[in-house]
């Protein structure tokens, strides 16, 4: 299997090392993709802010009592009577719907076409299934 030569499965298997490894994009490509997820993909208490439900004070207290106790963010800032539940769940919502997964990235910056980015990503899942059946 050529992407064993590779190095493929040196690490986690990732989307973004298996296109790399195939050659349809380049380590340029993943920066770009994954700034634009980053940018995409906020954190529920930066929609939170963005909303005006929380200020930003708010928000970050709460990630420090987040590290210290584990407790997910939603959860914590409804005990703490920052949010109600339905306000996270609405938040959670927006997320969900404005997320963007690294496939779709790469096609938003024009690296891939949807079409090869579904076949790459079907054919990935059917390998990563394979190299983890040969682990077990």
């Amino acid at each position: 299997m050529e992407l064993f030569e590779k190095g493929f499965t040196d690490g986690p298997i990732v989307f973004g090392r298996y296109l790399k490894a195939k050659g349809l994009i380049g380590e340029e490509d993943i920066f770009n993709a994954r700034m634009l997820q980053k940018r995409q993909n906020s954190k529920i208490g930066e929609i939170a802010v963005e909303r005006g439900m929380m200020d930003s004070d708010s928000v970050e207290r709460l990630l420090v009592y987040q590290e210290e106790t584990g407790i997910r963010f939603g959860e914590l800032a409804v005990q703490l009577g920052y949010l109600s539940a339905e306000q996270v769940d609405d938040l959670i919502e927006h997320k969900e719907k404005s997320y963007i997964y690294f496939g779709e990235a790469l096609v938003r910056i024009g690296v891939l076409s949807a079409a090869n980015m579904k076949e790459s990503l079907d054919v990935f899942h059917r390998l990563r299934v394979r190299i983890q059946h040969m682990d077990t």
